[in-house]
């Protein structure tokens, strides 16, 4: 496993959570855009980072991101 890349998709999801709370949605969502790159490698950070979009769909009550993510979730493990 390559550590600083995990590491480095977690400094991504962190820093996406905080330019959410600040209501900077296109900012978070880049930051997990860029999490989603770096992790796919790894089932479970993969897997951890549709997690948080998922999240961030619900929250921002994105339907249609949020059934997309669903979808993910599920080949997320398997196609990483």
């Amino acid at each position: 496993m390559n550590l600083i890349r995990i590491k480095h998709t977690d400094q991504l999801v962190i820093k996406a959570k905080d330019e959410f709370q600040k209501g900077h949605y296109q900012i978070a969502w880049q930051y997990l855009e860029d999490a989603h790159i770096f992790s796919q490698p790894y089932p479970v950070v993969h897997t951890f980072v549709h997690w948080t979009m998922l999240c961030f769909a619900f929250r921002l009550r994105d339907m249609s991101e949020f059934f997309g993510q669903v979808l993910r979730l599920v080949l997320a493990a398997p196609a990483s």
